[in-house]
């Protein structure tokens, strides 16, 4: 299973590096356009459905409210607040950075090419190493 892994990795990263001359950057006008209340809506959903975000919540917020309070709705309201204050200007920050950039990166096919071949060269040193790993 290692090695099929390993050589997997390394077809990947050859893949890339046989795809690098950067001919497949998708233009602008092929992308499909979706609305922000779409956008919104999927990220929701995504976030909703996932189990380890309710595992996060129940193990790591009840930690920060005291049991000997008569009402844990109004911390746990307020906690729940404060993380997704932090995290709504957390991800606004991230997605304005990475809109930035793959704008950057869909006008200059040379950036692309090498960000091609940085990442198969990459998978395939991880492959060589995962091949040549010891089991502990």
């Amino acid at each position: 299973m290692k090695f099929a892994g390993a050589a997997y990795l390394i077809w990947i990263g050859i893949r890339f590096l046989l795809q690098s001359n950067g001919a497949d950057v998708m233009p602008d006008n092929r992308m499909t356009a979706r609305n922000d209340r779409q956008i919104f809506q999927q990220g929701m959903l995504t976030n909703v459905l996932n189990p380890k975000v309710a595992l996060f919540f129940l193990s790591f917020l009840p930690q920060f409210v005291s049991s000997r309070t008569d009402t844990v709705f109004l911390p746990f309201m307020l906690l729940g607040l404060v993380f997704f204050t932090t995290g709504s200007i957390w991800y606004l920050i991230l997605v304005h950075g990475a809109s930035r950039l793959s704008q950057r990166f869909r006008h200059r096919s040379t950036i692309g090419g090498r960000l091609k071949r940085l990442t198969g060269l990459l998978f395939i040193g991880v492959g060589i190493r995962l091949a040549f790993a010891k089991a502990h």
